[in-house]
């Protein structure tokens, strides 16, 4: 049924199916329609707990736009959930938010994205949701040989290692060692030339803004647990830097050394993601004592 007034309303009534899948599916149809719109949406699909997130979520996603056109921005519709069930829109809001957060940061392209921008950026998320955050660069680095190997190839502002942290409210740091540590490593290349192993061809270099995906997904995933207060303890590591062709690149024959002493050879230079990861997860093994370690590349 359409109606027409200040703004343009639908809405829509069940599917008759119990698959998850096409809960996904027509929440994702309908974001898709009525994105850039000044539309709002009611869904009365779903009715069960996953039901509602899986629609929910999918409805936010198909919606989301990004853009840096010059013209009007556009608009933005209003997706509603018929139920009652108000924590499970609520759950879905907040996983929606948390990826729209990582798409964010992914698709600022790469002059305007850099470690320091990403290191900007994880202190305004966790100035926001109380998390705390601890960022190195420069002399502070010297440990970290991949990190430096990998981000000093661009140097102005060089690499970045971003830290932050999340334990529950309810807890606070006192309490918190007791409880299960998780540590998310995230790859942040904001931009990968493949260095002195320049890649080829050319065109695949196009999407290496996306580099730094694993870095936006552990971002996103912990700007999400503020909201949720899950009764787990979870650090995210950053590893940003910028894989770029210069005279300060690192070399394939080049031997650095890993945070914790191990000594690798550069064979590739494009094969710069295992590098900064490997810094992470010796960082991780020595100094945080997880209970289950995650990489996101």
């Amino acid at each position: 049924m359409h109606e027409q007034s200040d703004v343009e309303r639908i809405y829509l009534v069940g599917l008759g199916d119990e698959s998850l899948t096409a809960y996904r599916a027509a929440g994702a149809a309908i974001g898709r329609k009525v994105r850039g719109k000044a539309v709002e949406v009611i869904s009365l699909c779903a009715e069960s707990k996953s039901q509602i997130k899986a629609h929910a979520v999918s409805a936010l996603l198909g919606a989301y736009v990004w853009n840096m056109k010059s013209e009007k921005t556009a608009e933005i519709p209003s997706i509603v959930i018929a139920t009652k069930d108000l924590e499970s829109v609520k759950l879905a809001s907040v996983i929606a938010e948390a990826l729209y957060t990582a798409r964010d940061l992914i698709h600022t392209p790469s002059n305007i994205k850099n470690p320091k921008w990403m290191a900007d950026e994880a202190k305004k998320l966790a100035d926001e949701r109380g998390l705390a955050i601890k960022v190195l660069s420069g002399k502070e680095l010297a440990p970290f040989g991949g990190l430096r190997a990998v981000g000093n190839s661009s140097p102005n502002p060089g690499p970045r290692f971003i830290e932050l942290t999340y334990v529950p409210k309810k807890i606070g740091k006192a309490g918190a060692t007791a409880l299960p540590h998780v540590v998310i490593v995230g790859k942040g290349i904001t931009y990968d030339t493949g260095g002195v192993s320049l890649k080829r061809p050319y065109d695949i270099m196009a999407p290496m803004k996306s580099d730094m995906a694993g870095s936006a997904a552990a971002l996103g995933t912990i700007s999400a647990l503020a909201d949720l207060q899950p009764n787990i303890r979870v650090t995210v590591l950053m590893m940003c830097a910028e894989n770029a062709l210069s005279g300060t690149s690192q070399r394939p024959s080049d031997v650095i050394t890993q945070y914790g002493g191990t000594t690798v050879e550069i064979i590739n230079t494009d094969a710069e993601g295992r590098l900064v990861l490997a810094d992470g997860l010796a960082y991780a093994d020595k100094k945080l004592d997880p209970d289950y370690l995650v990489d996101i590349a």
